[in-house]
């Protein structure tokens, strides 16, 4: 005896349409999860990269007011052969020089760790040696909140996820509402006896086969009230994850725009201080100015850079915080 059977189904084949377009959008869900790691990776990067900045800034600062303590040190120690200074005033100078030297010598090692790691997250050596550039210039992103918004809306992850999951919802729903229509296939059958007598040799079926239930007392009806109350939910997530991302986007726009007119304002502030400080330098060479002056203004050339330096570092963590937030890869 041989039998041979093939079965075509016809209207399952919407269902199984509906079902791989799903996990087409299940794919880009996933592969939006991964992008939002790797951007997790990148701004990790990033604020290495922003610490070692602040870093280099503050020895540039440092350093400067070492060359400034080494020349009052050298001045004062050739007035204290003069006998013009007492040596409690030289001591003292010496004491800030040193000072200074320590906080140089200690940056310089935070600065080559900060180097190292750097060069760790960018999988190159880490003895690579690299000087990183000042202050940018502005982001065309910095000069258009509007712009910048429609660049958030379009890059960042959590948006992208929103819109994914909504088109989950709306294979959902059509899938459960495709369980209305009919099962329906045809079905092929072949049957040989061929060794029993009597009976044909060969028997070829082919039939049509429908399959419906059509009471199931509101229970498919209830399902798909479901799919449609989540895909309303999604649609209502999306909303909220758009404004909140707008709203987050303008906070970090203006912080980014004050921060950087802050680090301009310290920048002015730490040169006015730095000239007038060369000036009493000169007058101190030429004896026409007292140390104790000096020394003054060098204790105000001192605030000025740490004023710079907390403007410096306000503005990175405000640079990170809105490329953060515009979600670019």
């Amino acid at each position: 005896m041989a039998v041979a059977q093939a079965y075509q189904p016809l209207s399952q084949l919407y269902n199984i349409h509906l079902n791989i377009e799903a996990l087409q959008v299940g794919k880009k869900l996933a592969e939006e999860q991964t992008r939002q790691q790797r951007q997790l990776i990148i701004n990790a990067v990033k604020d290495a990269y922003y610490s070692l900045l602040q870093t280099q800034s503050a020895l540039d600062a440092v350093e400067e007011s070492v060359k400034s303590f080494r020349e009052i040190d050298r001045t004062t120690d050739e007035y204290l052969k003069e006998k013009t200074v007492l040596p409690y005033q030289s001591t003292g100078v010496k004491a800030q020089l040193a000072q200074a030297e320590l906080q140089a010598m200690t940056l310089q090692d935070t600065l080559q760790s900060q180097k190292e790691n750097l060069n760790a997250l960018l999988a190159r050596d880490i003895r690579t040696d690299f000087r990183l550039s000042g202050i940018p210039e502005e982001l065309p992103e910095e000069q258009d909140l509007e712009a910048a918004r429609r660049e958030a809306l379009d890059n960042r992850t959590e948006i992208r996820q929103a819109r994914l999951k909504i088109d989950q919802a709306i294979f959902a729903r059509r899938l459960q509402k495709a369980q209305y229509i009919p099962e329906i296939g045809i079905q092929y059958l072949f049957f040989s006896p061929f060794s029993i007598q009597g009976l044909p040799q060969n028997v070829n079926h082919l039939g049509v086969n429908f399959k419906w239930d059509l009471y199931d007392w509101g229970y498919k009806k209830h399902l798909l009230d479901e799919k449609q109350r989540t895909t309303e939910q999604s649609t209502l997530s999306l909303t909220e994850t758009q404004s909140q991302v707008a709203v987050d986007l303008g906070n970090r726009f203006r912080k980014l725009r004050e921060a950087r007119a802050t680090v301009k304002v310290a920048q002015l502030m730490q040169q006015a201080q730095s000239e007038k400080l060369q000036v009493l330098l000169e007058q101190y060479k030429q004896k026409a100015a007292l140390l104790t002056n000096v020394l003054s203004e060098q204790a105000n050339m001192a605030q000025a850079n740490s004023q710079y330096q907390q403007a410096v570092a306000a503005f990175w963590t405000a640079r990170s915080d809105f490329e953060k937030s515009l979600g670019e890869d």
